[in-house]
């Protein structure tokens, strides 16, 4: 969905509008992408000592347009894309929180999601315009869902993304 920022609301812009401007909707959505990564995001990063591994966490926000930033992360926040991807949250529409994924750490991202699993859900619940308590995989523009279970025991369990594994796999 398109969101037209006019300057007291965010409204949605319907396609019969596309056509009266005689663009395409890629076009549009194009110029959208363009000028969110025009805007300034806060970014935060911060590695921490998890079990013996130092975890690099990053954050983006912009209270208007951090999700949107997500979108496109290999052209808006190039740096936080690692050679294998990275894992994204966006509970709502100003955060973003991503782990980068390399040939170097491959699994620290399994031990950011147990960390950051409640910290999501909780900016889901309390942020304002929630948008998903879920992670996915970010690699080479296409995002993938990534299982997380929480046992009954409370130990929260990661499945990497078919494609994700096969690089693992192929790649060591």
């Amino acid at each position: 969905m398109l969101m037209l920022d006019l300057p007291q609301a965010f409204t949605p812009l319907q396609k019969k509008y596309f056509d009266l401007w005689h663009k395409s909707a890629e076009d549009v959505f194009n110029a959208a992408i363009s000028n969110v990564a025009k805007q300034k995001m806060e970014r935060l990063t911060k590695s921490f000592d998890i079990s013996g591994t130092q975890v690099e966490f990053n954050f983006l926000e912009n209270e208007d347009y951090g999700a949107s930033c997500a979108l496109d992360l290999s052209r808006n926040a190039p740096e936080l894309v690692g050679e294998w991807g990275s894992v994204v949250a966006v509970p709502n529409k100003g955060l973003v929180a991503i782990c980068k994924i390399s040939h170097d750490k491959p699994v620290e991202f399994v031990k950011f999601i147990q960390r950051m699993k409640h910290l999501i859900e909780q900016s889901y619940n309390q942020g304002q315009s929630p948008i998903s308590k879920e992670f996915f995989w970010y690699y080479q523009g296409k995002f993938t869902h990534i299982v997380v279970n929480t046992d009954a025991t409370g130990n929260i369990n990661v499945v990497a993304p078919l494609g994700l594994s096969t690089l693992m796999v192929e790649k060591k």
